[in-house]
């Protein structure tokens, strides 16, 4: 958690131009849907500070995501049932994550494409985590190093929640929605480790 506070403070804000339309070569300007003041407009409805925030999350899901593939995996293998509870658990709690990045890169781009696309890289990070650790590493890495590197991104996401999340949330939406998003959040957790527990108990 420490390391990743430090590696975004090191991280310069992102280029709002890299998030709009560019324009297109000459040759393409036949073609071109976007003009320059258009670009120049939507330039104004960036807000950057959002969008690190945006960008921020999905890296830092992309990172917390690419063990938990592993841990799946590893699961799978010894026991099957097992590993098809922790997919579900994991597949359930990706939702959110989904939503927290596609929400902030879409409001600080109001680009559905880039919110979609920063949503769908920092969960593809999971899937090639199971392969990459099937195909490379399975057998070569301990599980308490795989459990390490779980407790690792767990603090990551620590981070992620409590100093992009929480505050942006605070000074985009106030302190009641704030809190009661955060109780419906912590309600939803805690009915969904219930029902796991009850599926486990049944089988």
């Amino acid at each position: 958690m420490i390391l990743f506070y430090f590696v975004i403070k090191a991280v310069p804000e992102p280029d709002p131009a890299r998030f709009v339309a560019l324009p297109l070569s000459p040759m393409q300007k036949d073609e071109q849907l976007y003009t320059e003041e258009d670009i120049k407009h939507n330039l104004k409805f960036i807000d950057t500070k959002l969008l690190l925030t945006g960008l921020v999350v999905a890296t830092g899901i992309a990172l917390h995501n690419f063990p938990e593939g592993m841990a799946v995996y590893m699961s799978t293998m010894k026991q099957y049932r097992a590993g098809l509870a922790i997919a579900l658990a994991i597949g359930l709690h990706n939702v959110p994550e989904g939503i927290a990045v596609a929400v902030s890169m879409y409001a600080a781009t109001r680009n559905k494409w880039e919110a979609l696309k920063w949503s769908f890289l920092s969960g593809l990070c999971e899937p090639i985590g199971a392969i990459a650790f099937g195909l490379l590493f399975y057998g070569w890495i301990p599980e308490t190093v795989i459990y390490g590197l779980l407790g690792g991104v767990a603090g990551l996401m620590v981070y992620i929640c409590s100093f992009e999340l929480i505050t942006t949330a605070l000074n985009y939406s106030g302190a009641q929605l704030t809190v009661i998003s955060n109780v419906i959040g912590v309600i939803g957790l805690f009915l969904s480790n219930v029902a796991l527990s009850y599926l486990e108990l049944e089988h």
